[in-house]
């Protein structure tokens, strides 16, 4: 049986890449990953956050995971108490 072609767009010709959470610790988040936190802390929803920003809820998700290994925290709370503190607005 011949293997499938992969998806369409995929650059890495089908198969997930992962890439070690030390690599991206101590980045800077991009902005939109600040405005996705800037949003939480006002207490909306995924769902009201995808919405304000005209993206998906997977996007807003993604952008939570890249945040957390950015800043190392394992869990929302810690994002957003992170983020609050004022260290995650400074490259906004």
């Amino acid at each position: 049986m011949a293997p499938h072609p992969p998806p369409p767009g995929r650059a890495d010709g089908g198969r997930h890449v992962t890439v070690s959470p030390r690599a991206r610790l101590g980045q800077p988040m991009t902005k939109r990953e600040c405005e996705v936190l800037c949003l939480m802390t006002t207490g909306l929803t995924t769902e009201e956050i995808a919405g304000r920003m005209y993206i998906s809820t997977s996007t807003v998700h993604q952008y939570i995971k890249q945040a957390k290994l950015k800043t190392g925290a394992k869990t929302t709370h810690q994002l957003v108490a992170f983020y609050m503190q004022g260290a995650g607005r400074e490259s906004a």
